[in-house]
């Protein structure tokens, strides 16, 4: 009961991470991107989430790789 809604909020939290992630990423904010990022890969425990997962991973290397300047899509 009370610890299977614990982590069904945990889950549905970590993964408002890959989401804000998701969104700054589209409004080219290198910075939130990479710690939004950071947030989800550090707490993501579920392998459902693992294609997230590799995406957050690869997309801070290519924004760390660009030198953290803003660049267009």
């Amino acid at each position: 009961g009370e610890y299977q809604n614990t982590v069904r909020l945990n889950a549905n939290f970590v993964i408002a991470y890959y989401h804000a992630a998701r969104m700054y990423d589209r409004m080219t904010r290198t910075q939130e991107t990479i710690e939004a990022c950071q947030a989800f890969v550090d707490r993501v425990r579920d392998i459902r989430y693992e294609k997230q997962k590799q995406w957050c991973i690869g997309r801070v290397q290519q924004l760390q790789y660009m030198g953290g300047g803003a660049m267009g899509p």
